[in-house]
Protein backbone atom coordinates (compact mmCIF):
# COMPACT_ATOMS: atom_id res chain seq x y z
CA UNK A 1 0.00 0.00 0.00
CA UNK A 2 2.73 2.67 1.04
CA UNK A 3 4.47 2.06 -2.81
CA UNK A 4 1.29 2.73 -4.24
CA UNK A 5 0.41 6.09 -2.49
CA UNK A 6 4.30 6.99 -2.86
CA UNK A 7 3.49 6.46 -7.07
CA UNK A 8 0.17 8.14 -6.70
CA UNK A 9 2.00 11.24 -4.88
CA UNK A 10 4.55 11.33 -7.35
CA UNK A 11 2.46 11.49 -10.47
CA UNK A 12 0.33 14.24 -9.08
CA UNK A 13 3.29 16.21 -8.09
CA UNK A 14 4.63 16.04 -11.25
CA UNK A 15 1.37 16.99 -12.85
CA UNK A 16 1.11 19.93 -10.47
CA UNK A 17 4.39 20.82 -11.77
CA UNK A 18 3.78 20.64 -15.31
CA UNK A 19 0.22 20.28 -16.23
CA UNK A 20 -1.02 22.95 -13.30
CA UNK A 21 -4.15 24.34 -14.90
CA UNK A 22 -4.74 21.68 -17.01
CA UNK A 23 -4.37 18.00 -15.48
CA UNK A 24 -7.91 17.92 -12.50
CA UNK A 25 -9.76 18.60 -15.57
CA UNK A 26 -8.10 15.97 -18.02
CA UNK A 27 -8.78 12.45 -18.18
CA UNK A 28 -5.92 12.23 -15.98
CA UNK A 29 -7.71 13.45 -13.06
CA UNK A 30 -10.32 11.39 -13.60
CA UNK A 31 -8.15 8.14 -13.28
CA UNK A 32 -6.22 9.42 -9.78
CA UNK A 33 -9.65 10.41 -8.85
CA UNK A 34 -10.61 6.27 -9.61
CA UNK A 35 -7.07 5.91 -7.40
CA UNK A 36 -7.89 7.99 -4.50
CA UNK A 37 -11.04 5.95 -4.20
CA UNK A 38 -9.33 2.69 -4.13
CA UNK A 39 -6.84 4.24 -1.08
CA UNK A 40 -10.22 5.07 0.62
CA UNK A 41 -9.48 9.12 0.06
CA UNK A 42 -13.27 9.68 -0.24
CA UNK A 43 -13.20 13.13 -0.12
CA UNK A 44 -10.08 14.08 -2.30
CA UNK A 45 -11.82 11.45 -4.83
CA UNK A 46 -14.84 12.97 -5.04
CA UNK A 47 -13.52 16.54 -5.23
CA UNK A 48 -11.06 15.56 -8.36
CA UNK A 49 -13.60 13.65 -10.06
CA UNK A 50 -16.02 17.21 -9.66
CA UNK A 51 -12.97 18.63 -11.74
CA UNK A 52 -14.10 16.50 -15.48
CA UNK A 53 -16.50 17.38 -17.44
CA UNK A 54 -18.24 15.96 -20.22
CA UNK A 55 -18.60 17.84 -23.56
CA UNK A 56 -16.78 17.69 -26.68
CA UNK A 57 -13.31 18.82 -25.65
CA UNK A 58 -13.27 21.33 -28.27
CA UNK A 59 -10.37 23.42 -26.48
CA UNK A 60 -8.27 20.21 -25.90
CA UNK A 61 -5.72 19.44 -29.11
CA UNK A 62 -7.41 16.37 -30.87
CA UNK A 63 -4.54 13.38 -32.46
CA UNK A 64 -5.67 9.59 -33.23
CA UNK A 65 -4.85 8.86 -29.20
CA UNK A 66 -6.65 11.54 -27.42
CA UNK A 67 -10.54 12.14 -28.85
CA UNK A 68 -13.42 13.38 -26.87
CA UNK A 69 -14.98 10.16 -27.33
CA UNK A 70 -11.93 7.94 -25.83
CA UNK A 71 -12.08 10.72 -23.25
CA UNK A 72 -15.62 11.10 -22.33
CA UNK A 73 -16.04 6.93 -22.48
CA UNK A 74 -13.17 6.58 -19.79
CA UNK A 75 -14.80 8.84 -17.46
CA UNK A 76 -17.85 6.35 -18.01
CA UNK A 77 -16.02 3.43 -17.45
CA UNK A 78 -14.25 4.92 -14.38
CA UNK A 79 -17.34 6.39 -12.32
CA UNK A 80 -19.46 3.23 -13.03
CA UNK A 81 -16.90 1.11 -10.83
CA UNK A 82 -15.74 3.76 -8.39
CA UNK A 83 -18.53 6.13 -8.35
CA UNK A 84 -21.55 4.51 -9.59
CA UNK A 85 -23.82 6.80 -7.82
CA UNK A 86 -22.68 9.54 -10.28
CA UNK A 87 -23.17 6.80 -13.04
CA UNK A 88 -26.95 7.23 -12.15
CA UNK A 89 -27.26 10.92 -12.25
CA UNK A 90 -25.68 11.56 -15.99
CA UNK A 91 -28.46 13.14 -18.58
CA UNK A 92 -29.20 11.60 -21.81
CA UNK A 93 -27.62 14.82 -23.32
CA UNK A 94 -24.41 14.42 -21.74
CA UNK A 95 -24.60 10.81 -22.93
CA UNK A 96 -24.95 12.25 -26.18
CA UNK A 97 -21.35 13.26 -26.15
CA UNK A 98 -20.48 9.44 -26.47
CA UNK A 99 -23.35 8.49 -28.91
CA UNK A 100 -23.27 11.69 -31.18
CA UNK A 101 -19.38 10.33 -32.52
CA UNK A 102 -20.53 7.30 -33.40
CA UNK A 103 -23.32 8.14 -34.78
CA UNK A 104 -21.07 10.93 -36.93
CA UNK A 105 -18.87 7.80 -37.48
CA UNK A 106 -16.25 10.41 -35.75
CA UNK A 107 -14.13 7.23 -33.88
CA UNK A 108 -11.08 5.47 -34.45
CA UNK A 109 -10.06 1.77 -33.24
CA UNK A 110 -8.79 3.18 -29.74
CA UNK A 111 -11.87 5.73 -29.30
CA UNK A 112 -14.51 2.90 -30.17
CA UNK A 113 -13.06 0.38 -27.60
CA UNK A 114 -12.85 3.01 -24.83
CA UNK A 115 -17.06 3.43 -26.04
CA UNK A 116 -17.65 -0.26 -25.82
CA UNK A 117 -16.14 0.06 -22.76
CA UNK A 118 -18.75 2.87 -21.39
CA UNK A 119 -21.54 1.34 -22.92
CA UNK A 120 -20.85 -2.35 -21.06
CA UNK A 121 -20.31 -0.47 -18.08
CA UNK A 122 -24.07 1.41 -18.49
CA UNK A 123 -25.37 -2.11 -19.35
CA UNK A 124 -24.01 -3.65 -16.43
CA UNK A 125 -25.39 -1.25 -14.02
CA UNK A 126 -28.77 -1.30 -15.81
CA UNK A 127 -29.01 -4.83 -15.66
CA UNK A 128 -29.54 -4.46 -11.67
CA UNK A 129 -33.02 -3.37 -12.24
CA UNK A 130 -34.17 -3.63 -15.76
CA UNK A 131 -37.89 -1.82 -16.90
CA UNK A 132 -40.06 -4.12 -18.92
CA UNK A 133 -39.28 -3.49 -22.69
CA UNK A 134 -41.33 -4.16 -25.52
CA UNK A 135 -40.69 -4.33 -29.36
CA UNK A 136 -43.59 -4.10 -31.71
CA UNK A 137 -44.22 -4.34 -35.46
CA UNK A 138 -46.58 -2.03 -36.95
CA UNK A 139 -47.72 -3.62 -40.33
CA UNK A 140 -48.35 -1.97 -43.61
CA UNK A 141 -52.36 -2.47 -43.13
CA UNK A 142 -51.68 -0.72 -39.67
CA UNK A 143 -52.21 -3.70 -37.74
CA UNK A 144 -49.81 -4.17 -34.89
CA UNK A 145 -48.12 -7.19 -33.67
CA UNK A 146 -45.98 -7.51 -30.29
CA UNK A 147 -42.79 -9.21 -31.36
CA UNK A 148 -41.12 -9.73 -27.95
CA UNK A 149 -40.96 -7.81 -24.39
CA UNK A 150 -39.60 -8.59 -21.32
CA UNK A 151 -37.75 -7.43 -18.28
CA UNK A 152 -34.03 -8.17 -19.66
CA UNK A 153 -30.81 -5.88 -20.44
CA UNK A 154 -31.37 -6.87 -24.18
CA UNK A 155 -34.30 -8.18 -26.35
CA UNK A 156 -33.86 -9.38 -30.06
CA UNK A 157 -36.44 -10.27 -32.79
CA UNK A 158 -36.58 -10.55 -36.17
CA UNK A 159 -39.54 -8.72 -38.49
CA UNK A 160 -41.01 -9.20 -41.12
CA UNK A 161 -40.82 -7.89 -44.78
CA UNK A 162 -44.74 -6.27 -43.95
CA UNK A 163 -43.32 -4.04 -41.50
CA UNK A 164 -43.58 -0.54 -42.11
CA UNK A 165 -42.48 0.56 -38.93
CA UNK A 166 -41.14 -0.69 -35.35
CA UNK A 167 -42.46 0.54 -31.80
CA UNK A 168 -40.00 0.11 -29.09
CA UNK A 169 -41.33 1.20 -25.82
CA UNK A 170 -40.33 0.97 -21.83
CA UNK A 171 -42.70 0.29 -18.78
CA UNK A 172 -41.59 3.13 -16.90
CA UNK A 173 -39.54 6.30 -17.47
CA UNK A 174 -36.02 5.69 -17.31
CA UNK A 175 -33.69 7.86 -15.77
CA UNK A 176 -30.28 9.05 -16.95
CA UNK A 177 -29.37 8.07 -20.62
CA UNK A 178 -32.38 5.86 -20.99
CA UNK A 179 -32.68 2.71 -23.37
CA UNK A 180 -31.45 2.44 -26.89
CA UNK A 181 -32.55 0.65 -30.33
CA UNK A 182 -30.85 -0.44 -33.25
CA UNK A 183 -32.12 -2.18 -36.38
CA UNK A 184 -29.93 -4.35 -38.60
CA UNK A 185 -30.43 -4.84 -42.39
CA UNK A 186 -28.33 -7.65 -43.69
CA UNK A 187 -28.05 -8.48 -47.61
CA UNK A 188 -26.37 -6.61 -50.67
CA UNK A 189 -27.25 -3.39 -52.23
CA UNK A 190 -29.43 -4.05 -55.40
CA UNK A 191 -27.99 -1.48 -57.76
CA UNK A 192 -23.70 -0.47 -57.58
CA UNK A 193 -23.07 2.75 -56.54
CA UNK A 194 -22.97 4.89 -59.54
CA UNK A 195 -20.43 7.52 -58.49
CA UNK A 196 -16.86 6.91 -56.27
CA UNK A 197 -17.45 7.27 -52.73
CA UNK A 198 -15.17 9.55 -50.71
CA UNK A 199 -14.76 10.73 -47.49
CA UNK A 200 -11.08 12.48 -47.12
CA UNK A 201 -9.71 10.26 -49.45
CA UNK A 202 -9.69 9.16 -52.76
CA UNK A 203 -8.64 5.59 -53.53
CA UNK A 204 -8.51 4.49 -57.29
CA UNK A 205 -7.58 0.45 -58.15
CA UNK A 206 -5.76 -0.22 -61.88
CA UNK A 207 -5.94 -3.89 -62.82
CA UNK A 208 -3.09 -4.52 -65.98
CA UNK A 209 -1.76 -6.61 -68.04
CA UNK A 210 1.91 -7.50 -68.66
CA UNK A 211 2.21 -3.99 -70.84
CA UNK A 212 0.74 -2.00 -68.05
CA UNK A 213 -2.39 -1.74 -70.40
CA UNK A 214 -5.77 -2.14 -68.52
CA UNK A 215 -7.49 -5.71 -69.19
CA UNK A 216 -10.81 -7.07 -68.16
CA UNK A 217 -10.01 -10.78 -68.39
CA UNK A 218 -6.95 -13.08 -68.00
CA UNK A 219 -6.76 -16.84 -67.87
CA UNK A 220 -5.42 -19.45 -65.61
CA UNK A 221 -1.46 -19.16 -64.27
CA UNK A 222 -1.54 -15.47 -66.23
CA UNK A 223 -0.33 -12.64 -63.63
CA UNK A 224 -1.99 -9.00 -63.97
CA UNK A 225 -0.54 -6.48 -61.71
CA UNK A 226 -2.66 -4.23 -59.11
CA UNK A 227 -2.07 -0.84 -58.88
CA UNK A 228 -3.61 1.32 -56.10
CA UNK A 229 -3.36 5.57 -55.83
CA UNK A 230 -4.60 6.66 -52.50
CA UNK A 231 -4.68 10.83 -52.14
CA UNK A 232 -5.97 13.10 -49.40
CA UNK A 233 -8.59 15.02 -50.78
CA UNK A 234 -8.41 17.58 -47.61
CA UNK A 235 -5.83 19.87 -46.10
CA UNK A 236 -5.88 18.14 -42.83
CA UNK A 237 -2.95 15.35 -42.07
CA UNK A 238 -4.57 12.24 -42.38
CA UNK A 239 -3.23 9.40 -40.17
CA UNK A 240 -3.19 5.99 -39.19
CA UNK A 241 -4.76 4.96 -42.57
CA UNK A 242 -5.58 1.11 -42.66
CA UNK A 243 -6.01 0.64 -47.10
CA UNK A 244 -7.63 -2.85 -47.47
CA UNK A 245 -7.08 -4.30 -51.03
CA UNK A 246 -9.61 -7.08 -51.42
CA UNK A 247 -8.97 -9.45 -54.40
CA UNK A 248 -11.46 -10.39 -57.04
CA UNK A 249 -12.60 -13.93 -56.74
CA UNK A 250 -10.08 -16.35 -57.68
CA UNK A 251 -7.25 -14.46 -57.45
CA UNK A 252 -4.53 -14.49 -54.85
CA UNK A 253 -1.39 -12.49 -54.36
CA UNK A 254 1.85 -14.04 -55.51
CA UNK A 255 4.22 -14.45 -53.17
CA UNK A 256 7.07 -12.84 -54.72
CA UNK A 257 5.86 -9.33 -55.45
CA UNK A 258 4.33 -8.83 -51.80
CA UNK A 259 5.06 -9.96 -48.20
CA UNK A 260 3.74 -9.19 -45.23
CA UNK A 261 6.63 -6.91 -42.89
CA UNK A 262 7.69 -3.43 -43.11
CA UNK A 263 6.76 -1.71 -46.50
CA UNK A 264 9.48 -0.04 -48.70
CA UNK A 265 6.79 2.37 -50.37
CA UNK A 266 6.84 6.29 -49.06
CA UNK A 267 4.07 6.85 -46.96
CA UNK A 268 3.03 3.14 -46.35
CA UNK A 269 4.76 1.80 -42.77
CA UNK A 270 3.46 -2.08 -42.77
CA UNK A 271 1.64 -4.67 -45.19
CA UNK A 272 -0.52 -7.32 -44.26
CA UNK A 273 -0.81 -9.68 -47.15
CA UNK A 274 -3.76 -12.45 -46.74
CA UNK A 275 -5.59 -15.35 -48.72
CA UNK A 276 -7.63 -12.90 -50.08
CA UNK A 277 -6.68 -9.35 -49.03
CA UNK A 278 -3.83 -6.97 -48.73
CA UNK A 279 -3.82 -4.56 -45.82
CA UNK A 280 -1.46 -1.46 -46.00
CA UNK A 281 -1.13 0.57 -43.27
CA UNK A 282 0.04 4.64 -43.75
CA UNK A 283 2.56 5.66 -40.34
CA UNK A 284 1.05 8.22 -37.97
CA UNK A 285 2.47 11.53 -38.83
CA UNK A 286 1.23 14.82 -39.11
CA UNK A 287 2.52 15.65 -42.49
CA UNK A 288 0.99 17.36 -45.30
CA UNK A 289 -1.77 16.09 -47.26
CA UNK A 290 0.25 13.84 -49.77
CA UNK A 291 -0.34 11.02 -52.84
CA UNK A 292 0.65 7.55 -52.46
CA UNK A 293 1.22 4.95 -55.24
CA UNK A 294 1.70 1.56 -54.72
CA UNK A 295 2.27 -0.10 -57.77
CA UNK A 296 3.85 -3.69 -59.36
CA UNK A 297 7.26 -1.40 -60.55
CA UNK A 298 10.51 -2.79 -59.04
CA UNK A 299 10.41 1.02 -57.59
CA UNK A 300 7.84 0.27 -55.65
CA UNK A 301 5.60 -2.38 -53.49
CA UNK A 302 3.55 -4.52 -56.00
CA UNK A 303 -0.02 -6.50 -55.48
CA UNK A 304 0.04 -9.15 -58.46
CA UNK A 305 -2.40 -11.82 -58.89
CA UNK A 306 -3.09 -15.00 -60.41
CA UNK A 307 -6.50 -17.02 -61.08
CA UNK A 308 -7.02 -19.89 -59.08
CA UNK A 309 -9.13 -21.28 -61.21
CA UNK A 310 -9.33 -23.39 -64.77
CA UNK A 311 -11.83 -20.82 -66.66
CA UNK A 312 -11.18 -17.51 -68.48
CA UNK A 313 -12.11 -15.02 -65.73
CA UNK A 314 -13.83 -11.51 -66.70
CA UNK A 315 -12.79 -9.22 -63.97
CA UNK A 316 -15.28 -7.07 -62.20
CA UNK A 317 -14.37 -3.46 -61.13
Amino acid sequence: MLSQQTTFLNLRDWLEKHEHDRWQKDIAGVYLAGALHLLHKDAEAEHLIDSYKMDNRDTIERDDFCQPLGMNSQYIAVIAREFPARLRKISAEQFQHILKPIGDGDFNTLSSAYAVRALKAYSHAIAQNPPELTITEVRKDKKEARLTSGMKPLLRSEFSGNASALRFSSSRKLSGPGAFFQVVEAGFDGHPPTESLTNGLEIYREILGKNNEAVTSTRVGEQIHVRLHVRSLQREPITNVAIIDLLPGGFEVVDSSARTGASSVNGVDYVDVREDRAYSLSPRRRTPSRSITKSNHATAASSSCRLCSRSPCTIAM
